[in-house]
């Protein structure tokens, strides 16, 4: 007959305990890798950006006809990305990193990124609704731990899987990355779909800290001007941050410019050239001033 009132002997008592601290330390050590699946089939989703991750490939198999081990996940944005940097960085080893679409075609590959053998980077666009899966596979088959870091950014920031968030501005002007801007610019772009409100940062440092609009009222197109003449030959960044009562999820909207280079310059198509030989006495020297040039 069993005796449900039993006491556990000390001796019992110990080895629960080691029970509980082996399971205790067991699902510590799993926290550490809350990494990829060894599949696209379950890949953990991207949700929100900038986005790192850490890696163990050590109880991994290889999947997809890659090289050895591997490790998925899996970026579904439901707002277009652009620049999407993903960078890997391997823990002394040497990896690969690959991008499959839904169909498991590779998109993309790299081997050597800019530390060399030690990490992998690809840099791409994704489309709203387009699914990519981003895989770290290790050089050579080893039992041994093969861990690292996974990170990953763009120009947009924030969550990037809520349908309700507002689209991204489009038509921008300047151009992010435009050079030789005037020194009183008027920024404008397009606002769009689901957009009600908006703030707008403006700075020389990135990410922009400073706000200068803030939660103004959004139409069809928006614009800003600064107050005052800006620095020449220095780069701004700005964003667009666009809100709707939808959603707590802001779509913010990236760009950067350089303004004009004021400097006045050197003379241009000199005539007679410089080291010229036999030149007439009477000779008429002409040249073109460079921009900004006044006296």
């Amino acid at each position: 007959m069993k005796d449900d009132n039993k006491t556990n002997t000390p001796k019992e008592l110990v080895e629960m305990k080691k029970v509980i601290l082996i399971l205790i330390t067991a699902i510590f050590v799993m926290s550490l890798f809350a990494d990829g699946t060894n599949t696209n089939v379950g890949a953990p989703l991207v949700n929100a950006l900038p986005f790192t991750d850490t890696g163990n490939l050590s109880d991994n198999t290889d999947d997809n006809a890659n090289r050895y081990r591997d490790e998925w996940w899996e970026i579904t944005p439901t707002i277009d990305l652009t620049n999407v940097d993903i960078h890997p960085v391997y823990d002394g080893w040497d990896g690969y990193l690959f991008v499959y679409d839904s169909n498991l075609v590779e998109l993309a590959y790299d081997d050597d990124g800019p530390a060399g053998l030690t990490d992998s980077q690809i840099i791409m666009d994704i489309a709203a609704g387009q699914t990519v899966y981003v895989v770290v596979d290790e050089y050579s088959s080893s039992t041994d731990a093969r861990t690292f870091t996974l990170n990953i950014s763009a120009d947009q920031t924030g969550v990037i899987t809520d349908g309700d968030a507002p689209e991204m501005i489009s038509n921008v002007i300047p151009a992010t990355g435009s050079g030789d801007v005037a020194l009183l610019p008027t920024l404008t772009w397009d606002f769009g779909l689901d957009t009600e409100t908006y703030d707008v940062l403006f700075d020389t440092v990135y990410p922009p800290v400073t706000q200068v609009v803030t939660g103004a009222t959004s139409g069809t197109t928006g614009s800003y001007t600064p107050s005052a003449d800006l620095v020449e030959f220095t780069t701004y960044y700005w964003q667009v941050v666009c809100h709707n009562s939808i959603t707590t999820t802001a779509t913010v909207n990236n760009m950067n410019f350089m303004t004009l280079d004021m400097s006045a310059g050197h003379i241009e198509n000199a005539d007679p050239a410089s080291g010229s030989l036999n030149i007439a006495v009477d000779q008429v020297i002409t040249w073109d001033f460079a921009a900004n040039a006044e006296t």
